[in-house]
């Protein structure tokens, strides 16, 4: 291999750890600490300015508590990822192990994108419903994202691939034993 992806091989283990801890550590702060008016205007919530001002503790935590089942998936698969990365850069390519983190990671992926589409309109819903203690006749949006619908096919085709691999690596065993 190259110098260039022998030196990126060794870096992406850590940048996977990095971001399995960096991504449910930032929706924590940023759902905790950014002020109501700046997050309804980004999550595009359209009610009015004096309608929402402010989000109680308790539906910030319920909103957290929602958007991190996404992000757990994310980071399952990142850290599956890690795994089966050491194990490529220490020259065990097509072990059991190897392929089955990549098959996790694959899988993690898949989750998470799906997830995001179910669960980004219940979190949103969660924030906006009681408004000042009033019901507010507010429905579920869904919004797709083309990113979103991107990483769900480009994890489930991960998925299925290592499930192949992982498949095919029995059967040369099951041979190997045979011969």
């Amino acid at each position: 291999m190259s110098r260039i992806v022998n030196r990126l091989a060794g870096v992406l283990p850590h940048f996977c750890l990095f971001l399995a801890i960096a991504a449910p550590l930032s929706l924590i702060l940023i759902i905790a600490m950014v002020p109501a008016e700046k997050l309804t205007l980004a999550m595009n919530i359209s009610e009015r300015a004096h309608a929402l001002p402010h989000l109680g503790w308790e539906r910030r935590v319920l909103a957290t508590l929602i958007c991190l089942l996404p992000v757990g998936c994310l980071s399952y698969g990142l850290m599956h990822a890690r795994s089966s990365l050491r194990r490529f850069n220490s020259g065990e390519y097509f072990s059991a192990s190897a392929i089955r983190g990549i098959r996790s990671f694959g899988a993690g992926i898949f989750w998470s994108s799906l997830l995001t589409l179910a669960v980004a309109p219940l979190a949103m819903y969660t924030l906006t419903r009681y408004s000042e203690g009033t019901h507010t006749g507010r429905t579920l949006m869904f919004r797709l994202d083309v990113s979103t619908l991107v990483l769900l096919a480009i994890g489930g085709i991960i998925w299925q691939i290592a499930s192949m691999m992982q498949r095919a690596a029995e059967l040369a065993e099951e041979n190997r034993q045979f011969v």
